[in-house]
């Protein structure tokens, strides 16, 4: 229980008849105002110094493996905050306030408009929200920890938050035609945006951030922990899989072209301390990205996307024509019979489609059929089925 802040007694100022209001009084209204907006009541963690903050972690930087990062940001990760408080406590709404804070008081930063708009109200279609940079259709959940993780949580515009959608993270040409590029992504969005139709590109400004935000997401989510899903950077994109985003190789290249700044690194600072107990290594030691991600690869041209073998990435060899399909039930496509014209060693995956894959890397509004060769493998010459 705190004190009396007020240790004196009230006093009456002379105001004309009906204006009269004891001191206390005052004080009285002005606290009841006050406590109107959400109840901030920040942790207080220790151990988040950047001094402290990695000593278990044996040797330099650049010798920590990326397991043993993971284990610690996991096991430092000590209050996973509420989406919506319903008692007005601390819930990611007063995170965002608090850690995204505009330059005038009251107010918040929005990431992809760089404006400063009132903290209260929010939630609605005319104010701001709380963006997910890595989206919940792309792995993160309802219920684990990484629903609310402050270190990709943003407040954004309600409208540009849903011109990006669950859009990757890229420029225009990546993986589309160049003509469907919309400059700026949305009206309310900064002019140095753009969009297509699978693709986002924020503000020059932010590139950097949200690229560290990111390899932060894949990293301290690797499955473990009740909830969560492996979250995956990539820039092979498969669509039979739920928890990838895009692109790495552009975030690679945005890390290195918007370095780390004193507002980056207070934010940091502050997620740790007050909000979770945890920090952003690739925020604190911008080179573990490349040590854990590697380079990034040149663009690709054409908007095809980048250049990638099948989804695991390993060839097997066989030819077009080496595996024939022979029968298919249109009524249930899981039911196919196919002739194999040339030796196939077990454990190879068959991918079927009739216009998912553009020669370099699979579209990803076009179904897939994926086919293991079983045990044994199967031999030429030999007619072999999947389904009932």
């Amino acid at each position: 229980m705190l004190a009396n802040p007020f240790p004196f007694s009230p006093t009456t100022n002379n105001k004309p008849d009906g204006m009269k209001m004891t001191e206390m009084h005052r004080i009285r209204l002005r606290c009841l105002l006050l406590t109107i907006g959400p109840l901030i009541t920040l942790a207080a963690f220790s151990d988040c110094d950047i001094a402290t903050y990695y000593q278990s972690l044996i040797g330099t930087p650049e010798g920590w493996s990326r397991s043993d990062l993971q284990v610690l940001l996991e096991t430092t990760h000590r209050i996973v905050l509420p989406y919506t408080s319903s008692s007005g406590g601390d819930d990611a709404w007063a995170a965002l306030i608090d850690l995204d804070a505009g330059s005038s008081p009251g107010t918040v930063k929005l990431l992809y408009s760089g404006v400063d708009v009132p903290a209260e109200p929010h939630g609605t279609s005319s104010t701001w929200n709380r963006e997910h940079l890595w989206p919940k259709s792309r792995g993160v959940g309802y219920e684990g920890a990484d629903f609310t993780d402050v270190h990709h949580l943003r407040p954004a515009d309600a409208n540009v938050n849903s011109a990006r959608g669950n859009k990757h993270f890229s420029e225009c040409g990546i993986a589309e035609d160049i003509s469907d590029c919309t400059t700026p992504a949305h009206s309310e969005a900064a002019a140095d945006t753009s969009a297509d139709p699978s693709s986002f590109l924020p503000p020059v400004s932010v590139r950097g951030d949200i690229a560290r935000a990111l390899f932060y997401m894949d990293l301290r989510y690797n499955g473990s922990g009740v909830d969560v899903l492996d979250l995956v950077l990539t820039d092979c994109l498969d669509p039979n899989e739920s928890n990838q985003l895009g692109y790495l190789s552009q975030l690679l290249k945005w890390h290195e072209q918007d370095p780390v700044d004193d507002a980056e690194r207070a934010r940091n600072l502050q997620a740790c301390q007050a909000w979770q107990g945890n920090r952003n290594p690739f925020v604190d030691y911008p080179d573990l990205a490349s040590s854990i991600f590697g380079a990034p690869k040149p663009d690709p041209v054409g908007g095809n996307g980048y250049p990638c073998g099948l989804p695991d990435g390993t060839c097997s060899g066989l030819s077009a024509g080496d595996v024939m399909v022979v029968t298919m039930n249109a009524d249930n496509p899981d039911v196919v019979a196919l002739v194999a014209l040339s030796d196939v060693s077990e454990g190879t995956d068959l991918y079927m489609t009739d216009n998912a894959w553009t020669g370099s890397s699979f579209r990803a509004n076009e179904g897939i059929l994926k086919l293991t060769i079983p045990p044994g493998g199967i031999s030429s010459g030999t007619v072999f089925g999947y389904g009932d």
